[in-house]
């Protein structure tokens, strides 16, 4: 197609990979290349650009601006439908003028503002996203954006959104209230990693087809609320570290998730330090799989209901609990561990305030790794740990043993001792001995 732009690696590699492009910016135009333009190593001066490269876009340097153009008055640059990492570039400062071209025929947007570090502002309000299907990594660690109006997207046709907005450090608020996400099979990683967002509108996100929420909101640190409300959840099988170190989320009422196909839910809610209360009782768990570092580093979590947690399938337990420092009860007297194989190591370590443990139910004859399991749990005693599991039992005894030594090691170092020790062994090199 004439005025038609090459795909968004050829463009990427003619245009941007260039180590000169650092800094500079770039323009779409329909203005006629002068003669004078220079593109060092080229000696024609001026890039045929066009996907069928007859010439209907051309490419040239004035300064710091790489001009793109057709040459054509009121014409406007046609992207390719592959338009993937196509402005790719961490110098990357400016590009204008992008209500000259059109994407009307764009399905691949994929990484298209990927590691975009030095863009402060994109004005994306002319682009028509009709046929779009891929839009993930679309503003990858854009670090310096602090607004994103995409009021305009129409979204209707998209499948993946996955790590879509991951590390835009510095955005504070996202409005995805207009976005149809009907077709969106993918969403892991999507806001990952944007340690100012305060807030985000998903109001009318529609999940039904999502497989993969795994990472979706990981290291949102500013977070304090999130409704997920209206969430359907019954096709996805991913949940790892879904709200992994959203530290200052308090509350999350998850009561309408379907989870009855979910596989992994590993490290789910790790580091969600100010989360006081979780009421999983409703969550189905009967074909996960993964549950290691669940909850690991929930440091003021004080209430846990997973007394309908089905963990029949499950091979991974490691610092499923490790950190959870405020919990004083955990009935576990439901688990069956008859599967897991893998680890348990840590499960229970730095549960400071721990004092009933009912693991009745758990049977670790298969467990390969069940090193310190109840490290530092203090407040656990012989009398609140209840469980036949004889590996457990011995485990409990060893490590409980180890800490004693180390507690009386601690209590009985004088330091007047040591140095009366150490005078004493002076005085035997010099052959002196005092009684």
């Amino acid at each position: 197609m004439k005025y038609e732009l090459t795909y968004g690696e050829r463009f990427h590699d003619l245009v941007l990979g260039w180590t000169y492009m650092n800094g500079g910016s770039i323009l779409f135009t329909d203005e006629v290349s002068p003669k004078g333009a220079m593109v060092p190593g080229y000696s024609n001066h001026v890039i045929d650009l066009s996907k069928d490269r007859d010439g209907s876009v051309v490419g040239w340097f004035e300064g710091d601006i790489y001009k793109i153009s057709t040459q054509a008055k009121g014409q406007k640059v046609i992207f390719n439908e592959d338009c993937d990492y196509m402005f790719c570039n961490r110098g990357l400062k400016k590009i204008i003028n992008l209500n000259m071209v059109d994407t009307s025929n764009v399905k691949n947007m994929k990484g298209m503002f990927w590691n975009c570090a030095e863009l402060s502002e994109l004005d994306l309000s002319s682009f028509n996203t009709s046929n779009v299907k891929d839009m993930s990594e679309i503003f990858y660690e854009c670090e310096r954006v602090t607004n994103l109006d995409l009021s305009s997207f129409d979204t209707s046709n998209v499948e993946n959104m996955s790590w879509m907005f991951k590390g835009c450090e510095n955005l504070k608020e996202l409005d995805l209230s207009h976005f149809d996400t009907s077709q969106v099979k993918y969403m892991h990683g999507m806001f990952s990693t944007n340690p100012n967002l305060e807030k985000i509108n998903l109001y009318n996100f529609n999940t039904s087809s999502v497989e993969n929420m795994g990472n979706m909101f990981k290291g949102c640190i500013s977070l304090q609320e999130l409704d997920l409300s209206h969430f359907d959840t019954s096709n996805v099988t991913y949940m790892s570290g879904m709200f992994e170190n959203c530290d200052k989320l308090k509350q999350l009422d998850l009561s309408n998730f379907d989870t009855s196909q979910v596989k992994y839910m590993d490290g789910m809610f790790a580091g969600c330090k100010n989360l006081r209360e979780l009421d999983l009782s409703h969550f189905n768990t009967a074909k996960v799989e993964h549950m290691g570092y669940m909850f690991n580093d929930c440091h003021n979590l004080e209430k846990l209901d997973i007394s309908g947690f089905n963990t029949s399938k499950v091979e991974y337990m490691s610092h499923m609990f490790c950190e959870c420092k405020k919990l004083t009860n955990l009935n576990l007297s439901g688990f069956d561990t008859s599967q897991v194989y893998w680890s348990m190591s840590r499960m229970f370590a730095d549960c400071e305030n721990l004092e009933f443990l009912d693991l009745s139910s758990f049977d670790t004859s298969r467990v390969a790794d069940m090193s310190e399991m109840f490290d530092d749990t203090s407040k656990l005693t012989k009398e609140g740990l209840n469980t036949s599991d004889k590996y457990i039992l011995s485990l409990f005894n060893e490590e409980k043993g180890r800490e004693s030594e180390k507690i009386f090691a601690y209590e009985n170092i004088n330091p007047k001792n040591l140095k009366m020790s150490k005078e004493q062994e002076m005085q035997k090199e010099k052959g002196i001995d005092k009684e």
